[in-house]
């Protein structure tokens, strides 16, 4: 899915208001906290820097277990 800037905008406006509901076009949103909506604020800004330089290798740190780590497992 390609986002936008118009996408952003609505998801910043809620978070700077204290409002957890967005407005996204004719759908209203609610997310459980703030916390949520900041995690969505950056998938979106990373989305559209992604399609914006898509040159640019995105880093995976999931290893193959699927927990998070710096360095990649030694098996």
């Amino acid at each position: 899915m390609t986002f936008t800037e118009a996408d952003l905008a609505p998801l910043k406006a809620a978070y700077l208001s204290g409002t957890t509901s967005v407005q996204i076009g004719e759908r209203t949103v609610s997310f459980r906290s703030l916390s949520e909506i900041e995690k969505i604020i950056a998938r979106v800004e990373a989305a559209i820097e992604a399609e914006a330089h898509p040159e640019k290798p995105v880093a995976n740190t999931t290893n193959i277990r699927g927990s998070f780590s710096k360095y990649p497992s030694k098996e």
